[in-house]
């Protein structure tokens, strides 16, 4: 009886294993495709954001050439009504110019002073 009662806690202990294997099973499927269909969607999404974010890149840049567009039409049509603003310049841009505009007058002046010689040596007749 003793044996009996093995064998059948033994069969049942089976069953259940096998039962519970195939449930595993089942559930690792069914995981398998949820990855798969997990990584087909986030595939999907990564594809859109690209085209997303090179769209929205496209229209920034898009946005900013009309922006500028418009400023040189104010300008513009400022200049042909004759209001001219004053460029407006940093310190060290004013500084830089100026520095320049003395170079030029420099080599102005040895250029004159070149010229007076050559009057002085060669006399207009």
């Amino acid at each position: 009886r003793r044996a009996q009662s093995l064998d059948s806690d033994v069969q049942s202990a089976t069953e259940a294993l096998e039962k519970t294997r195939e449930e595993h099973n089942a559930l690792s499927s069914a995981l398998e495709e949820a990855t798969a269909e997990y990584d087909t969607s986030k595939s999907a999404l990564d594809a859109l954001s690209n085209d997303v974010s090179a769209k929205e890149f496209a229209l920034i840049r898009l946005r900013r050439t009309a922006d500028l567009q418009n400023e040189l039409l104010k300008r513009y049509q400022a200049l042909e009504d004759g209001n001219v603003e004053p460029v407006k310049l940093s310190a060290r841009q004013s500084f830089e110019i100026e520095k320049k505009l003395l170079r030029s007058k420099e080599k102005i002046e040895s250029i004159s002073v070149v010229i007076d010689g050559l009057a002085l040596k060669f006399p207009h007749q």
